[in-house]
């Protein structure tokens, strides 16, 4: 097993079947390691830490769904489908498999599942709206969850341009226990996390990274810092952000000029534009690493790029997928 990929089906007009497992062939690329496991567009997918359990959200359904897998592809139901908010986005395990968040972009809802021995989802808890910072009727928008353990956790609250600290115990439930506001506009998306302690946030309308520091059991800001030296171009809007193996660059993919920004860290951490190229295709919605290559969801081109940075930035190898939203490494 490779790779995880979640599609967009036909309710989110994709062109997918649901969930796909890939390995890597003998030519290097890539190949379905069973069918399709069929999932209403799932948007997002995360791992159990420990068990064989796989947790995708459904997006226009609003469900989070819970499969137990076998190692060779194939997925089954796992308990019952939790109902989560209004275009659930994004799903994120707690390092020590105790529960699980989903965020929703429609509503802005963050919710929490605890996750019972076997990996199935428990008891549902909600946190606490969103209240927009700089006092406007916005929307609230949770985009995404990080996971900073014992029990703690940041979410991206798009909307309102703002990052929100939580705790959860189960006696006292899903606790908000700070927030940091963002320049308004910016639209916090996603998270990378780096092992030294320092959390990466892009952000979607602004094309920036914020760069943010522990102190005590959180985190405080350090600054903001462009991903391109070229600025945001007509239509475009920022989508996932990773760290390479080595801890040495940030790789920010842009939708609409259809890019992948580099960003270089130096001894500190901070990011600075290094160069960008194209990312293969339409819309790079998401990307990983798969060991030493990158491979880049190309949602509206229904395929994945395959980088092998080493030799270049010229795609290696294009692989079909339907409406690819999501890649999670394999285990």
């Amino acid at each position: 097993m490779a790779l995880w990929v979640g599609c967009y089906t036909a309710d989110m007009d994709g062109h997918g079947e649901g969930i796909v497992a890939l390995r890597r062939g003998v030519d290097g690329g890539y190949e379905p390691v069973a069918p399709a496991t069929p999932v209403a567009s799932p948007s997002f997918l995360a791992m159990h830490p420990s068990l064989p359990v796989l947790y995708a959200v459904s997006e226009k359904a609003g469900h989070v769904h819970a499969f137990h897998h076998d190692g060779g592809g194939a997925l089954g139901a796992l308990g019952e489908v939790g109902i989560a908010g209004e275009l659930a986005c994004h799903v994120a395990v707690a390092p020590d498999g105790a529960f699980l968040v989903v965020c929703c972009w429609g509503d802005g809802e963050v919710l929490l599942f605890e996750l019972n021995a076997d990996g199935s989802l428990g008891r549902r808890h909600a946190g606490p709206a969103s209240t927009d910072p700089y006092g406007q009727a916005r929307q609230s928008r949770a985009h995404a969850c990080l996971m900073l353990g014992g029990g703690r956790m940041v979410t991206a609250e798009m909307g309102h341009d703002s990052l929100r600290f939580w705790r959860f115990t189960p006696e006292r439930g899903l606790e908000l226990q700070g927030t940091v506001t963002l320049p308004h506009g910016s639209g916090p998306r996603h998270f990378a996390y780096a092992s030294n302690g320092l959390v990466y946030v892009n952000t979607e309308h602004s094309a920036q990274v914020a760069v943010l520091r522990p102190v005590g059991e959180w985190l405080e800001p350090v600054g903001l810092f462009p991903v391109s030296a070229g600025g945001v171009r007509p239509g475009d809007a920022v989508a996932e952000i990773c760290l390479d193996p080595a801890e040495s660059h940030l790789y920010v993919g842009v939708r609409g000029s259809d890019r992948i920004c580099r960003l270089r860290l130096d001894a500190d951490g901070i990011p600075a534009p290094l160069d960008e190229f194209p990312c293969g295709g339409n819309w790079p919605r998401h990307h990983c690493f798969d060991g030493d290559r990158l491979v880049v969801a190309l949602q509206l081109s229904d395929a994945m790029a395959t980088f092998d940075l080493e030799a270049g930035t010229t795609p290696w190898r294009l692989t079909a997928t339907g409406s690819p939203t999501c890649l999670l490494p394999g285990r």
